[in-house]
């Protein structure tokens, strides 16, 4: 009967794979980003979107307060 002991197990994939093994998550191995689509949109439109989501509503307000200033209230 062969030694079960998780040792054993950690030191054989060790040997098989590399020390790499001990750190890569088993689940992401096979996850691939799906390919890009052709869009009709122009890329700085896209690129503006993700600049605004990542902000959100209080940075958007922020970015249109910097640019008008105070003339807006």
């Amino acid at each position: 009967m062969k030694n079960k002991s998780v040792f054993t197990i950690l030191l054989r994939a060790v040997r098989r794979e590399g020390p790499i093994t001990l750190l890569r998550d088993p689940f992401l191995q096979h996850v691939q980003a799906p390919p890009p689509s052709p869009s009709s949109i122009p890329p700085w439109v896209g690129n503006l979107a993700r600049t605004l989501a990542r902000v959100g509503p209080w940075g958007v307000g922020f970015l249109v307060w910097e640019a008008y200033g105070p003339g807006l209230g």
